[in-house]
């Protein structure tokens, strides 16, 4: 895939960091404060890379994928952040909007940050709002998809469908018996070699104290 870029192969901080992440004795603000980080490194590592600082706009994917937006927005200090909440239904995996509040991303390179790209719905809903929304907004001068873990089929179902580059720290292609596709599991969750991958109810709905 041309337009993925695999953060793992590109940097030794990358491995070391999503296996943190994945370590279940990690939760609330501890777990915010690592997926926070993630994000900041995976946005230096872009601008490294030769990444436009100035031009910048930045979607986050409440919930889970605001702490990796808010360390991706320092690492660019970008001033043009917003949301678009597509909530996952855990029955049929389609994602439901709630919440839409995009910056102004007209002439902008944009990035639409999430934290897991597993089934690809919650990534693909948003980017369906953009399109709609250039009429309006103006069109971006590209769109970037960012995540930590990313499961193959979610990712052919971004790349199918859109026109976007993404960028994720990891990629999982394993197969499993009753899978529903390329990097997962039965019930639509990214077959995480390093642990548990849904890790939303752990950074809002558990602590250590």
């Amino acid at each position: 895939m041309d337009n993925l870029l695999v953060l793992k192969d590109e940097c030794p901080k990358i491995d070391p960091l999503l296996r943190e992440i994945s370590d279940t004795q990690n939760v609330g603000y501890e777990l915010r404060k690592m997926v926070q980080k993630f994000g900041e490194l995976e946005g230096k590592i872009l601008i490294t890379n030769g990444a436009d600082t100035k031009k910048v706009s930045c979607i986050k994917i409440p919930r889970a994928g605001v702490p990796l937006g808010d360390g991706f927005v320092d690492a660019f200090r970008c001033d043009l952040t917003g949301y678009i909440s597509a909530i996952r239904d855990e029955k049929n995996l389609i994602p439901k909007l709630e919440y839409i509040r995009p910056p102004p991303f007209g002439g902008t390179d944009l990035y639409v940050v999430d934290s897991i790209i597993a089934t690809g719905g919650s990534i693909c809903a948003p980017l369906e709002v953009i399109k709609n929304m250039e009429p309006t907004y103006g069109s971006p001068r590209k769109i970037t998809v960012v995540s930590t873990i990313a499961a193959e089929h979610g990712l052919m179902q971004i790349i199918e469908n859109y026109d976007v580059d993404i960028v994720a720290g990891m990629v999982v292609n394993d197969m499993v018996p009753g899978g529903l596709g390329s990097g997962l599991d039965e019930n639509g969750f990214v077959l995480n070699p390093y642990g548990i991958s849904d890790w939303g109810d752990r950074m809002y709905e558990m602590s250590k104290k």
